[in-house]
């Protein structure tokens, strides 16, 4: 990643600048279960080099279960 493909929490007011080998870690919900609207999240786009990213969902519990 050379430019650009910063990560933008824009109603958090926050940017993070993408590097090699970190992460980001957030909570999709608050502590009443509910869309924590914080959260909500953007790319920019990448202006030179590449950006590759992955996801990994962590669960407290499956709720489908019976």
């Amino acid at each position: 990643m050379e430019d650009g493909g910063e990560t933008v929490f824009s109603k958090a007011g926050l940017s993070f600048v993408p590097k090699k080998g970190a992460a980001i870690y957030f909570h999709y919900g608050n502590a009443q279960g509910q869309l924590d609207r914080l959260s909500v999240h953007s790319s920019v786009p990448v202006r030179k080099g590449e950006k590759w990213a992955a996801t990994k969902w962590i669960r407290e519990s499956n709720i489908y279960c019976h």
